[in-house]
């Protein structure tokens, strides 16, 4: 016998609809992992910590309400003891120093003997029942770390009961002396309205002005700003000189007797005068040239707002003999080797023994080399041996 069953749906969907059946429950198994992690961990807390788990309406109930008990810091009393140095000085204290201890409560030299710590011997002296005089026997010395103890933890004076050591650390003033000076040792084109200043390495200086010296003399005033000596000259200096300053010896702090031991000396050079600094003016750039005797002499040459029709007046003098001209560049080299600056205007070369064998008007010219242009004077015709 035939049974006809009726046609059955596919159970199964197509394959596209089967994936995203599976991502939508691999999305619902990843939210459900991380709840779960939550919840463990919150449940973990509460067991490890359930003090700490404090709900709302709990937050601002007393801690001894909710079973607590409170650590409670013992507290040091009041410091019994103070010292102080007797010299208040940024800079430290005086290698002859005294300190002053005082006492909450009437405290016997004696007792503070007896306790007393330091590798520098002191001398107690009783000022008052609540103070004493501490003097070291011997200098201190001068940048050093001096360090005071008084051992009286669980120590017993009258009635009082001491619940702690003391101890202190004291800083003794290092070498009076000269930090730095403006300006500076063998410094040239320094401006000619500069002032001068000594740094020292205290502000608790005496008066030095009768330990200073100028060369050339200046007319100046002084002012003292902490650490700093300052002379104010009353007028501009001279351009293009060179001025010598001195600081004697024997300039000492006003508190301890520590004398600089000895002079300081340092020199410098003014500018050229600013106001003329503007004015064109032409400059060689060497001061010994040799040449052929079949071509014509070429100077190179600098100008400063120089107009080039301008006329340089020229005048060629000839030396006697070499001995004479190797000791006049020798004089020559001598003046531009050192620290200062040569002004060639100031001064000129003697001509009097010089023979003159020549004159000419001249004018700048240019020659192009490449990236930069040559300026020069020529003269209109050879020189002879010599």
């Amino acid at each position: 016998m035939k049974i006809n069953l009726p046609k059955l749906k596919p159970i199964l969907p197509s394959l596209g609809k089967f994936k995203k059946i599976l991502l939508k429950i691999g999305e619902r198994k990843l939210l459900l992992v991380l709840v779960a992690i939550i919840v463990t961990a919150t449940i973990l807390l509460v067991l490890r910590f359930p003090q700490q788990i404090i709900s709302p309406d709990q937050a601002f109930i007393p801690q001894t309400e909710k079973g607590f008990n409170k650590l409670k810091v013992p507290e040091f009393a009041p410091p019994f003891f103070e010292l102080k140095a007797t010299t208040k000085s940024k800079y430290g204290i005086l290698p002859q120093e005294t300190f002053i201890l005082t006492s909450r409560e009437p405290i016997k030299a004696d007792f503070i003997k007896q306790y007393l710590e330091t590798k520098t011997p002191l001398s107690v002296k009783q000022d008052s029942p609540n103070q004493l005089t501490l003097t070291p026997t011997r200098p201190l010395g001068q940048e050093t770390l001096f360090k005071i103890r008084l051992k009286t933890n669980q120590a017993v004076f009258a009635t009082h009961t001491f619940d702690r050591d003391y101890g202190w650390a004291f800083q003794t003033q290092g070498d009076f002396r000269i930090v730095s000076h403006i300006p500076g040792n063998e410094k040239n084109d320094v401006p000619i309205n500069t002032g001068l200043e000594f740094v020292f390495s205290q502000n608790d200086y005496e008066d030095p002005q009768s330990l200073i010296s100028i060369s050339p003399k200046i007319s100046y005033r002084t002012e003292k700003h902490d650490e700093t000596y300052v002379i104010v000259p009353l007028e501009p200096l001279t351009p293009k000189t060179i001025y010598t300053v001195t600081l004697k010896k024997g300039l000492s702090p006003e508190l301890r007797a520590d004398p600089i031991e000895q002079d300081l000396q340092f020199s410098f050079q003014t500018e050229d005068d600013p106001s003329l600094k503007k004015r064109p003016h032409l400059w060689v750039d060497n001061d010994f040239v040799q040449t052929k005797t079949d071509e014509p002499a070429t100077l190179g040459v600098h100008g400063y707002q120089w107009d080039n029709n301008q006329v340089v007046k020229a005048k060629i003098y000839r030396f006697a003999s070499g001995q004479a001209f190797y000791q006049a560049r020798t004089n020559l080299s001598q003046k531009i080797g050192y620290w200062y600056n040569y002004f060639a205007e100031d001064e000129p070369v003697t001509t009097n023994d010089l023979a003159l064998v020549g004159e000419a008007d001249l004018t700048t010219q240019t020659q192009s080399r490449g990236y930069f242009d040559f300026t020069y004077l020529q003269l209109p015709q050879p020189l002879e041996t010599g």
